[in-house]
Parts: structure tokens; C-alpha cells; sequence
């Protein structure tokens, strides 16, 4: 059967949700559709080799927000590889992409959105502007995705029940974290304590990932005289140790950079935090909990949405520090009670890539 080519947008190829669940789904489909990925921001990112092993065409383009020549090479590329469908993972920012594949008539368009609130400086200009690439994603797009009921209805309050609208969630291949190696043969790997419990968190240093509270929660629970170490995994995490509060040292809170293979790094882990105060999707804590950690996490509407309802108990306001620490001390007092705070069954039921990667597939 001949492969569908498909053109995938994404801002890079650094590694952020979009990018990490597109690169999982050109694995997953990669026997069925031809893809050409396109960058946005001028540059292609840390996971490029990875995106090398499903696709020789990685091109990049510097669209900004009255980007002409941008507009007018996407045009061409477009023009050139007469895709049967185009896939834009930038929220409003699909809107000119999608305009293009109209005109070039494309048969399929979709804007993907992975992101629950905007992510720009909300000026006078970049609103007006915001709202004018949203119009163009409605008069373009033949499909609007989102991962998350909560995004769909931030980006389109009035609209929701148009028939082009599916929330299509994040899927994660199970087998990917399946036990190869002992928690401690993992910890002498990163260099974690063995002898202490470890609370961790794996995001990119942003401030949508809130690593601020992880560490003044850290500072509190070390005034307390608990005993344990917080890992940080994520691009530039490394920054945060620079500027600890007193009662931190450098071996309390350790960071292990960017890392390929998350699923180790979460075996290390005693606990998960997730304080994030903005989401689309949170894959972070979707893999967190497929890997059966317990965990507790802000209670933004996109994170609510994936939890269970018996586990709401376990989320707080994102900046709460005072009710984070609380809960810790909580667990520190009773640790036998940590693994009614785990979902493990439920998460691999519901976020599986095989279900979730085959209805996105269905869209292509």
C-alpha cells in the first residue's frame, strides 16, 4: 500500500510535549505514512537524530508573526510535495500553514493544540494578532485536535460543538517502561542517593514547569529536617543549583540535564511532583504515572482532566507552597500510605500509544 505523505509543523526539534509526541508517533506509523517535518523557528534541536531515523526530510523555516518569505517558502514546499494532508502543532499559529494548504488545497488540514493558555506576552498587538490566526485555523482547517478538553475550550469558548473538534490524548508506549534495570543499579548510574527518598520531577527548565515551588517546597521540608534529595531532569535544570535558598545544598537538589531514557530516570524515584501552572496535555506526569509512581501535582484543569477522580485529593494550587510541604510531611510521617497515591492501571488503560496514536492516525 502506498504511503500517505504528510507534513508535520512544529516550532523545533527541541525536546517539548509536541515535539516528544510527534517523534513517537512517526515511530508508530511509520509503516503507513511518508512525513516531511517542518520547523517554524528557524532551527531544528536536540532530538534531530531521532526524527533522522523515520524521516530524510527535515527542512526548517523562520516564520514569525509577519514573516513574508517564510510564508512564501512554506508555499513552495507545500506546492513542491503536494502532501494529502498538513498537520500544524502550533495552536493559532497553524493559521497561515493552514491558509497555504487551502490554497494549495490540500485535502486534509488539522491544527493540532497541545497547550491549555497562550504562550506569548499577552500585548494589545500579540491578542489582536492571536485572534486573527485563530479565525484563520477556523476558516482553514478541515480537522481541530486538541489533547486536552481544556484546551480546546480555552482557544474556542463559543465554538465547541463544531464537528471538526476531537480531543485526541497523549499515548505512551507501555513497554517503554517496563523494569531493565534495579532502582539501585539505576541511582549508582545517575549518581542519586540510595540510602534516602528521592522526590523528582522531569521538565525543561520554563516557567510553565514551576520549578520555583519544587525547590521552596525542597527548602521547607529541609528546615523540617526531613531527609532526601530532589532530582531535577530536564534541558538547563542545571541553572537552578546557582541559586538555592540557604537551607539547600548542592547535594539535596541534584539535576540530571536532558536525558533520552525517562523511563530509568523515573525508576530512581521515590515520588513525583508536578506543580506545573500551565499544561496542554501533561505528558511528564501521564509517563510518571504509567510507571506506577506515586505522585502530587497543581490542579489546573488539563491535569484534573487525566488524574482520577479518587486522586484529586493529591493536587494543589500550583504556587501553594505552604499545602505542597504539608502533603510531603504527610508522607514523610506516613510512607505507607504513598501507593494508594499511584494510578498505574488506570494511566495504562487510557494513555496507551496504541489506542491514542491510532485515533490521531485515523485524522491523517
Amino acid at each position: 500500500m502506498k504511503k500517505k505523505k504528510c507534513v508535520f509543523l512544529v516550532s523545533s526539534l527541541d525536546a517539548g510535549g509536541a515535539e516528544t509526541y510527534l517523534l513517537r508517533f512517526l515511530a508508530f506509523s511509520e509503516s503507513t505514512i511518508d512525513p516531511i517535518v517542518i520547523t517554524k523557528a528557524g532551527k531544528k534541536g536536540a532530538l534531530l537524530s531521532e526524527y533522522e531515523k523515520y524521516t530524510s526530510k527535515i527542512l526548517t523555516v523562520n516564520s514569525g508573526y509577519l514573516s513574508l518569505i517564510a510564508w512564501f517558502e512554506l508555499f513552495k514546499i507545500i506546492k513542491k510535495e503536494k502532501p494529502s494532508s498538513i498537520c500544524d502543532f502550533t495552536g493559532n499559529f497553524a493559521g497561515i500553514p493552514l491558509l497555504i494548504g487551502r490554497l494549495l488545497k490540500v485535502p486534509t488540514r488539522i491544527a493540532f493544540y497541545r497547550r491549555s493558555s497562550n504562550a506569548f506576552k499577552e500585548t494589545v498587538f500579540n491578542l489582536a494578532y492571536n485572534s486573527l490566526m485563530n479565525r484563520l485555523v477556523l476558516y482553514s482547517a478541515t480537522r481541530i485536535l486538541a489533547n486536552s478538553c481544556a484546551g480546546l475550550s480555552f482557544f474556542f469558548k463559543e465554538k465547541q460543538n463544531d464537528s471538526r473538534m476531537q480531543v485526541i490524548r497523549n499515548g505512551i508506549d507501555i513497554e517503554l517502561f517496563k523494569a531493565r534495570a534495579t532502582k539501585e543499579e539505576l541511582r549508582a548510574h545517575f549518581q542519586i542517593r540510595s540510602d534516602c527518598f528521592v522526590i523528582g520531577h522531569t521538565g525543561r527548565l520554563n516557567s510553565a514547569k514551576n520549578h520555583e515551588t519544587l525547590i521552596a517546597v525542597a527548602a521547607e521540608l529541609k528546615k523540617a529536617g526531613f531527609d532526601f534529595q530532589l532530582v531535577l531532569c530536564g534541558k538547563d535544570t542545571d541553572k537552578l543549583l546557582d541559586n538555592l535558598p540557604d537551607s539547600l545544598t548542592k547535594s539535596d537538589v541534584i539535576s540530571l540535564g536532558y536525558q533520552t531514557v525517562i523511563p530509568d530516570v523515573l525508576k530512581t524515584f521515590d515520588f513525583y511532583f508536578f506543580p506545573s501552572v500551565t499544561e496542554g496535555m501533561p505528558n511528564a506526569l501521564m509517563e510518571a504515572m504509567v510507571s506506577g509512581l506515586p505522585f502530587v501535582a497543581s490542579n489546573i484543569a488539563s491535569i484534573k482532566e487525566i488524574v482520577p477522580v479518587q486522586n484529586h485529593s493529591q493536587l494543589f494550587e500550583p504556587t501553594d507552597v505552604q499545602a505542597f510541604s504539608t502533603f510531603f510531611k504527610g508522607i514523610f510521617l506516613n510512607n505507607d500510605s504513598i501507593q494508594s497515591m499511584s494510578c498505574e492501571s488506570f494511566a495504562k488503560e487510557q494513555y496507551n500509544n496504541e489506542l491514542q496514536f491510532s485515533a490521531f492516525l485515523r485524522e491523517i
